[in-house]
Order: structure tokens, then sequence, then C-alpha cells
């Protein structure tokens, strides 16, 4: 078995696929498009998505790879030219930090009028903004899902949650060798126990696709 070199970008695939399948969500925002993630939502049945990016140069990338309906929208976040990619939380100012939390605010708000049931969260974008999204807008969402979650990438990218939302919705995360990706699923629906029979399929799609065995990744739900 040949396995592929560079798939850290897209161990996010099993997790994403089998939670389109599962929750079917009638609302998708995903915060930093990808050449992986995307596509599963494009693909899925879900009509009402919004795509946000922080490069437009990767956004407009993104688009060229992939079919975007009319009914697909999507935008670019300025953050200014002292915030790049890389950045850490660590280094926003007080400022910078108040204004990217106005922004989801204004975003939340404008998702929690949609009547529109289950809403699906996926955050990928800058290293700086991820926590900040999530602890802003999980209260709009069922499910919120977000990529590098492996115990380095949670002091990199601060992944430190509200009690409400820790409290609220239950925790997975898909281990593999490489990155790992999490999720919350909001207390109150059977989504839990479809998850976790039926990722077992989308592990195995992607476990051949990129050279690994099944075993070396893993659906394991935090403690409470």
């Amino acid at each position: 078995m040949k396995t592929r070199r560079n798939w850290s970008w897209s161990t996010n695939k099993p997790l994403l696929s089998s939670l389109v399948e599962v929750a079917e969500p009638k609302f998708i925002l995903e915060l930093g498009t990808g050449l992986h993630s995307t596509p599963i939502f494009l693909n899925s049945n879900c009509k009402d998505i919004i795509f946000i990016d922080n490069d437009q140069r990767w956004l407009n990338h993104v688009k060229r790879r992939n079919v975007f309906k009319p009914y697909h929208k999507t935008f670019f976040h300025d953050l200014g030219p002292e915030v790049s990619i890389g950045a850490f939380p660590k280094e926003l100012t007080k400022a910078k930090k108040a204004e990217i939390k106005d922004y989801y605010n204004k975003l939340l708000d404008n998702i929690s009028i949609l009547d529109k049931f289950p809403k699906l969260l996926f955050v990928d974008h800058f290293t700086c903004c991820r926590t900040l999204a999530i602890n802003t807008l999980y209260k709009g969402f069922d499910i919120i899902a977000y990529h590098d979650c492996e115990p380095r990438g949670v002091r990199w990218y601060e992944y430190y949650f509200e009690k409400e939302l820790e409290n609220n919705y239950s925790h997975y995360k898909l281990r593999t060798p490489r990155s790992w990706t999490g999720c919350f699923i909001k207390h109150g629906s059977d989504l839990e126990d479809k998850l976790e029979g039926n990722i077992k399929k989308h592990i195995q799609v992607y476990s051949k696709e990129i050279g690994v065995t099944p075993n070396q990744l893993s659906l394991v739900k935090e403690h409470e």
C-alpha cells in the first residue's frame, strides 16, 4: 500500500462526509474554503451554503477548481495587511480581536433568524480567528466542526471553548497520524449514534485513498 505524502490538509474528509450524510444540514457555513472540504459541501443536497475566506486569491483558486451554483454565496473577509494566515491569537491586538468578534456577532445575527435546521459550521480559516469564530457563532449552529485539533494544534489555535458550548454539545475528535478534526453536536438529537456508525465506511474509503490502514483513524468522544 503506497501512502500519499501530503494528506494533512484532507484529514477532515471522513468526518465532514459523514456529518453531511447523517445530518443532512439545511444550512452550511464554511469559514476557510478548501480543496478537500468545499467539494463535500458543494456536492451535498444543501442549497443554502455560505463560504467565507480571509484570502481572496485562495478563494478564487478554490472557485476555479470547483463548480459553484448560483445559490452558493462566497465572501471575502478582509482582516487587513497586518494579519497573516499563520498569525497566532496572542499576536492580535485587543482592538483587532474586538473587530473580528464584532464581524462574527453580526454574522450570527443573520444566521440565527434562518428557519433552517440543522445548521452546520466548519472552521478551517486563519489561525488567529478560529476560536473567536467558534466561541461567537456556536449558538447559531447544531453542529460545529473544526480542523487541526491534535494536541499541538490545540495550543497553536488556542482551542479553548466557552463552557456553555462544552456543556450543551457532545465533543468528538477524529484522530489520525497527521492532523485531527473535531466536532460538537448539540444535545437532543440522534446524530451521535448515526455518526458513530456511519463514519466507519468513510474512514474505510479515505484510508484507501491515502494509503493507510483504517485502524490508524478513530472517532473518539471526549469526556463530558
